[in-house]
Formats: C-alpha cells, sequence, structure tokens
C-alpha cells in the first residue's frame, strides 16, 4: 500500500473517528472502504451516460436488426 497525507477539518477528523470507532475499524480503514464506494458509484455514473447517450439510436429505424447486420459490415 502507498501511505498519503489528507488534510481534514477539525469537525470532519472528528465525525471520521467516531463513525470508525461505532464501526470497530480503524480510520484508514473507513477512509479505503469510502474510496472503493466511491469508485464503484463513478463508474456506475459513467456507465448510465453512456446508456443516455446512446439511447434510442436506431429509433425510427424500421427493422433494426438489418441496420445492425450493415454498420457490422462496415466494420469489417
Amino acid at each position: 500500500m502507498v501511505r498519503t497525507i489528507v488534510t481534514l477539518g477539525e469537525s470532519d477528523k472528528r465525525w471520521l473517528d467516531r463513525y470508525s470507532d461505532r464501526h470497530d475499524r480503524s480510520t484508514a480503514e473507513t477512509i479505503r472502504m469510502a474510496i472503493k464506494e466511491f469508485q464503484k458509484k463513478t463508474q456506475e455514473g459513467d456507465y448510465r451516460r453512456v446508456l443516455k447517450d446512446t439511447a434510442g439510436l436506431l429509433k425510427g429505424v424500421d427493422d433494426s436488426v438489418r441496420s445492425v447486420q450493415k454498420l457490422r459490415q462496415e466494420w469489417d
């Protein structure tokens, strides 16, 4: 693992320490868990944005299967 220094406000540090104590884990472990959760949410948001941006691309196309096949042939 790599060590890093993070500067927190006093109230944030007190909250973090209390939270960690209540959950019987170190402050460092709480921070590691928070970072992992943030990564998951960020990746999930990227996935949802892609879905939103591409939704309905074939709207109005009578035969979407044929249209997809045509697009795939262009890749060959």
